[in-house]
């Protein structure tokens, strides 16, 4: 537009920088919820309950059943949580799970072709008898479909930070909690 280009013709070095820079992210956080101990509170054990709580929000937000309480409950005299974190973070953080281990594989496969062949034997057969097309036309639209249903989930995200009153205590680091009386 007006002889001015926002992105270089060929952007693959800023998608592998990129991808470099969400692994470094994802292992860190992985390795804090796993040396704090909170490993506990985002298990897969949690997804039933959250996937109740997200389907008691959804009725929520279109006025089909009343707002869920917030569940986060701390009790003083054990001095320890009831629960933690709010149930539809769990599904949050699966999904997202499951989108950037899609994103990295299929970012992996298009960035490298000839190192990461092997999952080329996964995807082929799988976009032949899904919609006909296999090889990195399937790698490539899978790749961004990920991507677009990731934004979407940070949008909501976001969206939930604001309804559950959060962007307080992610500033000061202090939230008024429940307690168990």
């Amino acid at each position: 537009m007006f002889g001015v280009t926002f992105f270089p013709t060929n952007n693959l070095s800023y998608h592998v920088m990129l991808g470099i820079a969400v692994i470094a992210t994802v292992t860190l956080f992985m390795y804090d919820i796993t040396a704090m101990g909170l490993l506990f509170w985002w298990g897969p054990r949690k997804i039933p309950y959250s996937n109740r709580f997200v389907k008691a929000e959804f009725k929520a937000w279109f006025k089909l059943g009343s707002r869920p309480v917030d569940p986060i409950l701390y009790d003083p005299k054990k001095r320890n949580y009831v629960e933690k974190i709010i149930p539809s973070v769990v599904v949050s953080f699966w999904t997202f799970t499951i989108l950037g281990s899609f994103l990295m594989v299929t970012g992996l496969m298009l960035a490298f072709p000839a190192q990461f062949f092997f999952f080329y034997y996964i995807f082929n057969p799988v976009g032949q008898l899904l919609t006909g097309v296999s090889g990195v036309p399937f790698a490539l639209a899978i790749h961004r479909l990920a991507a677009e249903l990731l934004v979407i989930l940070v949008a909501l995200h976001i969206y939930a930070v604001f309804v559950f009153k959060l962007v307080k205590s992610m500033i000061t680091g202090k939230r008024d909690e429940r307690t168990l009386t």
